[in-house]
């Protein structure tokens, strides 16, 4: 039984609809819990108990374990960030495991045989890496998970990938993390300033709230929140990629007539200015939240000590 209570952060992992183990359960939250700290379990210890079958009971046996436990990694990442990192850590470990542990019954029944392979090799989490990301940006206006200043589950998934970048650094600008916080990056900052319906929306046939211009402020207050982890966690990494990144595969994604940008399809030093001076801009706006008014002024600011730090290196 869990010792965990309507008051634990831990609480609802128990008692979702199609819940993970008590024993994953546990066993994730020993080690992020304890990770870098003098009692920390060993990754490849806590992978192999997190990853073993031998406790499989028959109601289980039709479930997808990759796809349990790698909704539970990435629930946990996003509610509880401060995780990512041990989160990362474990999923590493669990891929480099040679075999998951089995009872000799199921070896010798050949049970999971056409599967633990690919639940080692975390394909179910890369592919929720992937999909829950794109659903966090498509819903991450306020809605059902509004929490009074916009969705939390986004911001969060942009620090899950930011986290990643940190582990991993990208050695070419092809990451798909790296890219998605360009793709935020360029449809926040380089369109027409948020406080007007775009022209091309004005029209009697887009949606009543497309014509309403608090709509776009709203847009904007919550994108500026999602792009801090970016810059808080890997802004020097995405500093690293000038001159390395051609950003106009994400112009389709800008409201037409509403491109701010007009130089050089590439991320250069005169493209990250024009992104400080933007966010000078968002900051003096006094329509936009407080949050959004402070975190842009943080986030210039943040970028010129980035600045600062990247031309000492140069010299």
């Amino acid at each position: 039984m869990s010792s965990s209570t309507p008051y634990d952060e831990w609480y609802h992992f128990y008692h979702d609809e199609d819940p993970p183990t008590v024993e994953e359960i546990q066993t994730l939250r020993e080690f992020v819990e304890n990770y870098e700290t003098p009692h920390a379990i060993p990754s490849d210890e806590a992978a192999r108990r997190f990853m073993s079958l031998c406790n499989e009971v028959p109601q289980f046996e039709n479930d997808d374990k990759g796809e349990r436990v790698g909704w539970l990694l990435w629930d946990a990442g996003i509610e509880m960030p401060r995780y990512q990192p041990a989160i990362l850590k474990s999923v590493e470990a669990i891929q480099a495991l040679s075999v998951l542990d089995r009872t000799e019954e199921q070896i010798r029944t050949w049970r999971f045989k056409e599967k633990w392979e690919r639940w080692r090799d975390m394909e179910a989490f890369g592919d929720i890496w992937i999909k829950a990301w794109q659903n966090a940006w498509t819903h991450r206006y306020p809605g059902d998970s509004f929490d009074g200043d916009g969705h939390c589950g986004f911001p969060n998934a942009n620090s899950f990938y930011a986290n990643h970048l940190l582990a991993y650094p990208p050695k070419s600008p092809c990451s798909l993390e790296l890219g998605s916080a360009f793709e935020l990056i360029t449809f926040t900052l380089e369109q027409d300033p948020w406080n007007h319906v775009p022209p091309c929306l004005q029209d009697a046939d887009s949606p009543p709230y497309l014509r309403d211009h608090t709509w776009y402020i709203t847009m904007l207050n919550a994108n500026v929140h999602g792009l801090v982890p970016f810059f808080e966690i890997v802004g020097h990494i995405i500093f690293s990629f000038m001159d390395k990144k051609d950003l106009s595969a994400f112009d389709s994604l800008k409201y037409a007539d509403s491109n701010l940008w007009k130089g050089d399809a590439m991320f250069s030093m005169d493209r990250w200015q024009f992104w400080k001076e933007r966010l000078r801009w968002i900051s003096e706006q006094n329509e936009l939240n407080k949050r959004t008014r402070d975190e842009a002024k943080m986030l210039e600011q943040l970028m010129q000590d980035i600045q600062n730090k990247g031309i000492d290196l140069e010299n």
